[in-house]
Formats: structure tokens, C-alpha cells, sequence
């Protein structure tokens, strides 16, 4: 990767730094699971596996597979797959109870907003990735995110599927739109699943 790239991993690993230590103090929607959800996660965990990326990058600054395996996660699995579509649900959901006018809808529009940037950059950083060296880095984001499914299809099981139903929703609605728009995602980076 080059200068533009240097830049790109100090900022990022800056902003997955911050996200580790968010989630270690519980700042954030993807807290700390019961033994229950983590079994059924199949052991993978967010907090576990990118604060060991953000170590990674922080102890070597050049090391590209860390750094496009942490944009994976942080980017593309937190913010892109997960959060965003968490977040349309919900704003969905306080549009039809016609609450628009409450602090929080703002508010939750102005991160939605936000975190439609960070997936975007990440989307550039990947893509940027894929066409410098593709037979590097092309497996190294389908095989992430293929470790990722398991907890990306266990984020989207709610614990009580009323926290779902009582709006309207379904697991599978959530499912749906969430991969929907991570396929989005892979044919702008210009991979697929597949490996």
C-alpha cells in the first residue's frame, strides 16, 4: 500500500482502537454476551477478535493483512452489516409510531449518517486493497468475513424475538436487509463471498 494508504491505516487504526475500548467499558450496542449467546455465536466474538487486530496494526504499522482484516470487521461487519442495519430498523420503526419529532430520531439519523461515511471509507480502503494487489487481499477479506458469519447470523437473533416482533419485524427481515446490503458492499470492493 502507498502514502495515501499509510494515512488511511493510522486513521483507522485509530478509530478501531477507540471502538475496543468503547466495547471493553460498554459504551456501545455490541456489549459483552452471556456464556449462552457466545456458545451460540460459535465462540467468536467482536470484542475478542478486534481488539487482537488493533494490537496487530498498533505493534506493526505495516503489516496490510492486519490492517485490511480490522477495516473487515470494523467497517464492513460492525458498521456496515450490523449497525446500519440495526439502525434502519429502528428509525423505520419510530417513523411508523410517527415520532419524528423526538430528540432521538434526530439524533439516531445524525449516526446513521456518520456511520454511513465510515462504512464508505472502508468500502474506498478495501476496493483500493483489491486493485493494488488482489491476489492478496481479495481471500483475505472473503475469508474474514466468512469467520464473521457466524456472528454476524448470531447478532441478528435476538435473545427475545419480541424485541423484534413487537415492531413489526422478524429475524429474517433484519437477515435479509443486512446481507442485502453487505453484497452491495462486496460488488463496490468488486469480490464476492465466494472465495
Amino acid at each position: 500500500m502507498h502514502a495515501l494508504a499509510t494515512k488511511r491505516r493510522s486513521w483507522v487504526q485509530g478509530r478501531i482502537q477507540c471502538h475496543c475500548d468503547a466495547t471493553a467499558t460498554g459504551y456501545i450496542c455490541i456489549s459483552t454476551p452471556s456464556s449462552n449467546q457466545v456458545q451460540r455465536f460459535g465462540g467468536l466474538r467482536f470484542y475478542d477478535r478486534l481488539p487482537g487486530v488493533a494490537q496487530r496494526v498498533a505493534s506493526n504499522a505495516t503489516d496490510c493483512e492486519a490492517f485490511v482484516e480490522g477495516v473487515v470487521i470494523y467497517h464492513l461487519v460492525i458498521e456496515g452489516t450490523l449497525a446500519l442495519t440495526g439502525q434502519r430498523f429502528e428509525l423505520n420503526t419510530v417513523r411508523e409510531r410517527a415520532r419524528t419529532h423526538m430528540g432521538l430520531y434526530q439524533g439516531f439519523t445524525a449516526v446513521a449518517r456518520d456511520e454511513s461515511r465510515h462504512v464508505n471509507f472502508g468500502i474506498k480502503v478495501l476496493h483500493d486493497a483489491v486493485q493494488e494487489e488482489p491476489a492478496r487481499f481479495a481471500p483475505l477479506i472473503q475469508r474474514t468475513l466468512v469467520e464473521c458469519r457466524p456472528l454476524i447470523s448470531g447478532t441478528f437473533r435476538p435473545l427475545d424475538p419480541r424485541h423484534l416482533t413487537g415492531y413489526g419485524h422478524s429475524e429474517q427481515d433484519l437477515r435479509k436487509f443486512g446481507l442485502n446490503s453487505l453484497n452491495r458492499r462486496l460488488r463496490a470492493i468488486t469480490i464476492n463471498l465466494a472465495a
